[in-house]
């Protein structure tokens, strides 16, 4: 899923240089396992923690993203009353109407 996504690079980052060659004489095979199980577990912390740094990022560029478009709108306002105004004074100064009435 890592590999999919586009996060491989971040995950190796976060896992570091961990290649080890397990040696059945020394080690025996249930020390290998224990190695290679105890890699496994690094390398799907790494995973996790590489999927959860993006979603931060998606997150905090989504918030800022957010308070953005709420500055332009609370900017644009004023332009708005100011052109709802004009339009009113527009049509209050009309020569078509007399008096409350088309003419």
């Amino acid at each position: 899923m890592v590999d999919a996504a586009g996060l491989s690079h971040i995950a190796r980052a976060i896992q570091g240089e961990s290649f080890t060659v397990c040696d059945l004489s020394v080690h025996g095979v249930a020390g290998c396992a224990q190695m290679r199980d105890g890699v496994h577990q690094q390398q799907m912390i790494a995973d996790l923690v590489a999927i959860g740094f993006c979603l931060f990022v998606a997150a905090l560029v989504g918030g800022i993203a957010v308070a953005f478009v709420d500055l332009a709108g609370r900017a644009a306002r004023p332009f708005q009353r100011r052109r709802q105004r004009r339009r009113q004074l527009a049509a209050a100064n009309d020569d078509t109407t007399v008096m409350g009435a088309v003419a």
